[in-house]
């Protein structure tokens, strides 16, 4: 459902948009969108990320702004340093840490250990992968039997 507002309401959003996106380095759209909707108004994030490319157009920013939202791109499996710690993770996972210790030791969120073992390690090293599924299977099966004898 589109917005009921004038044209003249519009380009204000925009240019309010586009200069926070300006000034405030390495917010993401989502984040953007968050921040308007709690503080100002309801707004999506692809209509901030609309609104964005609007102002980019609007004055002449295309190389500024297409710089700040490549800084923006959460980095990838292509990423050295996130290829290095997905092995990390794995390596430190097949010595027998837990997730927790993992997360604690590389000082990475839990549930990114988590992904990083699950899903990247497989794009990554698929041997080490199976490895680490085996080891979780093992490792799961282990738990449900110590929780069934504690609960007897």
């Amino acid at each position: 459902m589109a917005a009921n507002f004038t044209d003249e309401e519009r380009e204000e959003r925009i240019n309010l948009i586009g200069e926070y996106f300006i000034n405030n380095p390495g917010v993401s759209t989502r984040k953007i969108a968050e921040y308007f909707s709690n503080n100002f108004f309801k707004i999506s994030n692809a209509t901030v990320s609309d609104y964005i490319n609007r102002y980019k157009k609007n004055n002449n920013l295309t190389d500024e702004i297409d710089n700040k939202l490549n800084e923006n791109k959460p980095k990838t499996i292509n990423d050295a340093d996130v290829k290095k710690r997905v092995l990390t993770c794995a390596k430190l996972y097949i010595s027998g840490k837990t997730l927790e210790e993992i997360s604690n030791i590389t000082n990475t969120n839990y549930w990114i250990v988590y992904r990083d073992l699950m899903v990247r390690l497989e794009k990554i090293d698929k041997e080490m992968y199976n490895q680490v599924i085996i080891l979780a299977s093992t490792r799961s099966n282990e738990n449900l039997i110590q929780n069934s004898t504690k609960s007897k």
